[in-house]
């Protein structure tokens, strides 16, 4: 009988217990969303810089539809890869000018103290850029990359997608 009438109630020590397994079991969880959050965060990102980078593709593609004979003479064989700037709901290739950064490597560096073509890389946080590269491998063929480069808090993120396209009027 003496044992039965010590385990009538609950001591302090299992409340205690019970109490920090669900203080763990809650910061895991909060600690589970926090990352899903960030995640999705990264992705809507990317899926952003992806779609404007094949948008970027359309425009060259469109510009050389319209006009051949300006688009391939952005650059020749002969004068090699060149870089240019495309700005958001633009068809106008403005050639690559750059301060503080260097935007003809593969991929582009840049940072918050950069200069893209008189626009100020770190002017904003959600800002995306495009920049295009022509590279001719004859006088009718260019291979086209459109890089899109974004700030993601203080560290840029990119994306990039290419195709070749050729003098075919």
């Amino acid at each position: 009988m003496n044992n039965i009438k010590n385990q009538d109630g609950i001591s302090l020590i299992e409340i205690l217990i019970a109490i920090a397994l669900l203080v763990v079991v809650g910061a895991a969880m909060i600690q589970l969303g926090v990352v899903a959050l960030s995640t999705s965060d990264a992705s809507r990102s990317r899926s952003i810089g992806l779609q404007l980078a094949d948008e970027a593709i359309e425009v060259a593609r469109s510009v050389r539809d319209e006009d051949p004979t300006t688009f391939f003479a952005l650059t020749t064989a002969a004068q090699g890869k060149k870089y240019y700037f495309l700005d958001q709901g633009s068809t106008t290739f403005v050639e690559v000018s750059s301060t503080n950064c260097n935007p003809t490597s593969s991929p582009p560096l840049v940072h918050s103290s950069c200069t893209l073509s008189n626009v100020s890389v770190g002017s904003g946080t959600s800002d995306y850029y495009r920049i295009i590269t022509l590279d001719p491998k004859t006088d009718d063929r260019f291979e086209v990359t459109s890089y899109v480069l974004w700030n993601n808090s203080g560290d840029f993120s990119n994306v990039a997608t290419g195709t070749i396209l050729t003098r075919w009027k």
